[in-house]
């Protein structure tokens, strides 16, 4: 087994006193109990990818008043990987639009303040 890095380890120990779906804790909780202090919380965000990365399971709550979560039965699990495949699918439908966009609407070169 990995050994964690020290900032992950800490992370993994707030997230190991909070399972469940509804103990999710918000990007901004996480950074105050880490010593984090940003306004717009990426360095926690990308800590918990890290995390991830490393084999653990982190769900996510995208409403407001959301959070993250350590998911501890089937239907959690699925909450979680139905907000990503959510999201998946709107930036698939983006990049097509983009791709549509691009070959079929006007030349890039026409559009107001390009030229």
């Amino acid at each position: 087994m990995t050994t964690l890095p020290t900032h992950l380890s800490k992370l993994w120990r707030i997230f190991s006193t909070r399972r469940g779906l509804r103990l999710a804790i918000s990007a901004h909780d996480l950074g105050v109990l880490m010593g984090i202090d940003e306004p717009d919380n990426r360095t926690v965000r990308r800590y918990i990818d890290e995390l991830i990365d490393f084999g653990f399971c982190i769900g996510s709550v995208p409403k407001e008043g959301g959070g993250y979560f350590v998911p501890t039965n089937d239907p959690e699990l699925e909450f979680a990987k139905r907000d990503l495949l959510g999201r998946a699918e709107k930036l698939r439908r983006r990049a097509q639009q983009l791709d549509d966009n691009f070959r079929n609407g006007p030349p890039q070169t026409d559009l107001p303040g390009t030229g």
